[in-house]
């Protein structure tokens, strides 16, 4: 019985009041990036403004920021605005020792 390979993270994809929410859960890391990315990034390359609502993700390593850094990157270029709402505190840590304050939107 060979046994298939399960995301650690997931992302569920909605709106509200005219911009695009992705909401990220589970742990974000190397394995788990391409099930969220290419949510993210279509988000991005198709809105006028995208919130990452990180309200659920308990773990970001490196692999996870390097693909909001791309995302907002390819934000800038669009003129879209992006947002990180509800990231938990060791998320939030995470992002502030990488200063990804500085690229992208942190909220509460």
């Amino acid at each position: 019985m060979a046994l298939a390979w399960q995301s650690s993270a997931w992302v569920d994809v909605g709106d509200e009041q005219g911009a695009v929410v992705l909401r990220v859960g589970g742990e974000l890391d190397e394995a788990s990036r391409s099930a969220v990315e290419p949510a993210v990034m279509a988000a991005v390359q198709s809105a006028s403004h995208v919130i990452l609502d990180l309200g659920s993700l308990t773990f970001c390593d490196s692999s996870g920021i390097a693909m909001i850094v791309q995302a907002a990157e390819t934000a800038r270029q669009r003129d879209c605005r992006i947002a990180v709402d509800h990231a938990t505190p060791t998320v939030r840590r995470i992002f502030d020792i990488a200063n990804l304050g500085e690229i992208v939107d942190l909220r509460q």
